[in-house]
């Protein structure tokens, strides 16, 4: 759990690894010590009834060997988690990943800004015009790893440090005040969206269980100073912004709405089943045709996880994914 980021940072093939061999680890533990408690649970049952029906999509996929790829291996996620669930925290405190964790993150932070300063990051790698990746090299991925690493953290510092008043959560604070400023700059307009609804969820449930309403206007007004500040600083970066609001004011012609356009109309040729994992883009370019000049309907997914669901295993996958996340809510509230 420890070096999870680390991985992610390594790529798919380190991820992949670390996946397989703690799924294969739960599974060994549950045979040896006879632990299939977890088959009990609602939403594992769900989990592995998503995963059978993928399974059985890929074998009328027009590409089967990368959907019936896509789809067997998708219980890693679930035996890895049920790993981490079960085992991870018996064996040591969250705190312990929490720093390690933070440190991580604050490293990418620094890299990214060095690389916004001095054109290069400390590993040399250059950076893309107004787009900045630090250590991630050519891909633009710093903002949505720092996102995605960072909130659980967001969550749990907000807890320690305001709600069971842990000092030692102190010197973190200006740290999470850089995780906005930096994705900010790294021009992943998405992964700046999405911390900044991290934090606002975060401080307003923190806000609710403290009764505090003054804690909650402050940290909002600080994390709007942030991001106006850090906007004024850079023309690159205003400009980049300047086309996200371009994007949403004419949402349907551009790039994002064109391709949500085509998940649509695969799932309504498709309606019941879908096209199976990792189809889509087979499926487009056989089935849309281009009628727009600027964008290409057409890409690997459709740039939204619904509409990808919807597309690749119909209707019966998304009711079924809604039920996987609706019971997991239900079993741990």
């Amino acid at each position: 759990i420890i070096f999870l980021p680390i991985a992610i940072i390594l790529g798919s093939p380190a991820i992949n690894i670390l996946l397989s061999i703690y799924s294969i680890l739960f599974l060994h533990l549950s045979i040896k010590i006879k632990f299939w408690i977890w088959l009990k649970i609602p939403w594992v049952k769900i989990s592995i009834i998503f995963w059978i029906y993928a399974i059985f999509l890929s074998f009328f996929s027009l590409d089967f060997e990368n959907s019936f790829r896509a789809s067997f291996f998708f219980i890693r996620f679930l035996l890895f988690s049920l790993c981490i669930g079960f085992f991870g925290f018996n064996y040591f405190n969250y705190n312990k990943v929490f720093k390690f964790w933070f440190f991580i993150i604050a490293f990418v932070c620094i890299d990214v800004w060095i690389q916004y300063f001095f054109g290069k990051d400390l590993f040399g790698y250059p950076d893309h015009g107004h787009r900045f990746a630090g250590l991630f090299g050519n891909e633009l991925v710093a903002g949505a790893f720092i996102w995605k690493i960072s909130s659980p953290l967001i969550g749990l510092f907000f807890f320690e440090r305001y709600y069971k008043n842990n000092k030692n959560y102190n010197y973190f604070v200006l740290g999470f005040l850089l995780l906005p400023a930096t994705i900010l700059i790294t021009g992943e307009r998405t992964s700046f969206v999405m911390i900044l609804f991290s934090l606002l969820l975060s401080i307003l449930f923190i806000s609710y269980i403290m009764k505090k309403i003054k804690f909650f206007v402050i940290s909002i007004l600080i994390i709007f100073s942030i991001f106006f500040s850090s906007i004024a600083t850079s023309e690159a970066v205003k400009n980049r912004y300047n086309d996200f609001f371009e994007i949403i004011k004419n949402f349907n012609e551009s790039s994002y709405g064109i391709l949500f356009e085509s998940g649509i109309e695969i799932w309504k040729r498709n309606k019941i089943t879908g096209v199976g994992l990792k189809n889509f883009g087979i499926e487009c370019d056989n089935q849309i045709i281009k009628i727009n000049e600027q964008h290409h309907p057409c890409s690997t997914h459709p740039h939204n996880l619904y509409i990808q669901i919807l597309s690749e295993t119909g209707i019966i996958g998304m009711l079924i994914f809604i039920s996987l996340f609706v019971s997991f809510f239900i079993y741990y509230l």
